[in-house]
């Protein structure tokens, strides 16, 4: 982070608030529900800020941070869904989503064929 702050970006916090207030916020939003290896993540958080340096004007958030993240060793990146794939996938999810609300896809497909 020291490096993000030689830079001078656009809309960086004051000196002053960094470790009263900016450092503490960012390690709770990059922590929460995480749980990191210092020696399997201290190369991917390096590589991440490695990576906002290059690419950032404004100040970074914690997300820009994450997103940066290499994936964990032998971690593909997310898969592109084929266009089947997807479908299928998002049909299985509006099922689920109308057994929870308990109406039957069968009947919505009915009306909306019978639409004019």
């Amino acid at each position: 982070m020291q490096k993000l702050i030689l830079l001078s970006l656009e809309r960086a916090p004051a000196l002053d608030v960094l470790s009263r207030g900016t450092l503490p916020a960012w390690v709770e939003a990059i922590t929460e529900g995480r749980v990191f290896d210092e020696q399997r993540d201290s190369p991917r958080f390096k590589a991440a800020f490695r990576t906002l340096q290059g690419r950032c004007r404004n100040w970074p958030s914690p997300r820009d941070l994450l997103d940066a993240m290499p994936p964990l060793p032998g971690e593909p990146r997310h898969r592109r869904l084929t266009s089947d794939e997807s479908r299928a996938c998002g049909m299985r999810a509006i099922a689920e989503i109308n057994a929870m609300l308990g109406l039957d896809r069968d009947d919505d497909e009915q009306d909306h064929d019978a639409a004019p």
